[in-house]
């Protein structure tokens, strides 16, 4: 083949290229694809119309129900810090509190009074009530430095200073116990 062969041939077939590209698509086709581009951008529309009528509640229900659940959680821990895992206190142990017990049915401003003698002795009575339970605190973590579980002794002793302010008072009974158990607890460490 030479070349005047070879470009005979190519000059024909771009003659009928271009012969063939001068045909258009029919009407009815062009109608076709017309209303189903109508019908696709008119379901795009409702789909954002239904998309942006939806609540704040509604579009954020996942997270917003997540964060109040975490919330929750995190005051009640704070709210009850005896149910941290780990602190030592066993379920069956009741948690001593430090109200005066009331004998009589006086209101409290008679109670108050000097004269009145039995409510003195029942705050004394619910202040030696609360020494004894320190105390037996304070030989709970002897004993936990004694066998040498030193991590459940810290916390016990945090939860001492946390429950008994006064141990951290100089002139209480237990304070130099208390320091004596802190010191141990360190050189332990």
């Amino acid at each position: 083949m030479t070349d005047k062969e070879h470009e005979a041939i190519e000059a024909e077939i771009t003659s009928l290229y271009q012969q063939g590209a001068t045909e258009v698509p029919s009407t009815a086709i062009d109608k076709r694809i017309l209303a189903q581009a109508r019908a696709q951008v008119e379901a795009q529309s409702q789909l954002k119309v239904n998309t942006q009528s939806q609540s704040f509640w509604r579009r954020y229900r996942l997270p917003l129900s997540s964060a109040a659940s975490v919330m929750l959680v995190v005051t009640l821990f704070v709210i009850n810090p005896s149910t941290n895992t780990g602190d030592g206190i066993e379920p069956s142990e009741p948690m001593l509190m430090s109200a005066p017990e009331v004998e009589d049915a006086q209101p409290q401003m008679m109670r108050a009074l000097p004269n009145n003698a039995p409510a003195a002795s029942n705050a004394q009575k619910s202040k030696q009530a609360s020494v004894l339970s320190l105390a037996e605190q304070l030989d709970r973590v002897e004993q936990l430095l004694a066998d040498k579980e030193i991590q459940q002794a810290q916390i016990q002793l945090q939860q001492i200073a946390l429950q008994w302010p006064e141990v951290n008072d100089k002139q209480s009974p237990e304070h130099a116990r208390f320091e004596a158990l802190q010191k141990a607890l360190m050189s332990n460490h």
